[in-house]
């Protein structure tokens, strides 16, 4: 049967850039939620996930998450104008969507 065949792809030969991003959000978001409308129309961007996170006890409603982000090309090295741009774009992806704070 197919279903035990196993897929593999290449790795890309130019690096991995890691940018970390910090926002407050309200704690009932859902991280996937969250993790889709971010990377919604983001180049390059292969991986999010959430680095930490911080409670303050003065403001129940709302938590402060970093996000790591992993971006990486397969056919350059990313200049870091591109990537800044591409996290502008995940910042207004959010604040689009949800109630932030930078």
């Amino acid at each position: 049967t197919n279903s035990n065949i196993i897929s593999y792809s290449n790795y890309s030969k130019y690096p991995t850039i890691v940018k970390d991003l910090s926002i407050k959000i309200n704690k009932n978001i859902n991280f996937t939620e969250l993790k889709e409308i971010a990377s919604h129309t983001i180049n390059h961007l292969k991986n999010i996930q959430i680095l930490d996170i911080y409670f303050d006890v003065n403001q129940q409603m709302l938590v402060n998450i970093t996000l790591r982000l992993e971006f990486q090309s397969e056919i350059e090295t990313l200049r870091t104008e591109t990537i800044e741009i591409e996290v502008a774009k995940i910042i207004t992806n959010l604040k689009s969507n949800f109630e932030i704070e930078i």
